[in-house]
């Protein structure tokens, strides 16, 4: 495949699986988070365990950037970013109701599948 050439399949999948690793990368700060103050009752990890939630963070936000930015060569930016945000979005509300993080309104997932709905049609559409 040539450098910049067009393709939408990649450019949105590429655009998945940023918005996967940036929602990845913040559960990695805030789960251990989440764990300190229900199952660990205040109790915090040690330095070392920290760092390496740190470490999961920074490699999470690389492979975002990364991802969308690769998105941007194969695709158009006013498609790539809204799949991109809105997908963030989703993984945000599945992740975090599936960890036992947050629980959401019937009205915030409404939206929420609203706004994936949109952005698949956006890629449809163009």
């Amino acid at each position: 495949m040539e450098w910049g050439h067009t393709s939408l399949t990649l450019a949105v999948s590429l655009s998945l699986f940023g918005s996967l690793c940036y929602v990845l990368s913040l559960l990695s700060i805030a789960f251990p988070a989440h764990l300190v103050r229900t199952a660990r009752n205040g109790d915090a990890f040690s330095a070392s365990t920290q760092g390496c939630f740190l470490a999961l963070y920074a490699i999470g936000q690389i492979g975002a950037g990364g991802s969308s930015t690769a998105a941007s060569w194969y695709g158009p930016v006013s498609i790539t970013l809204p799949v991109y945000m809105g997908s963030m979005q989703l993984w945000t509300l599945l992740l975090m109701s599936a960890l036992g993080m947050q629980s959401y309104t019937k009205s915030q997932q409404v939206g929420t599948l609203v706004l994936a709905t949109a952005t698949t049609l956006l890629v449809d559409a163009g």
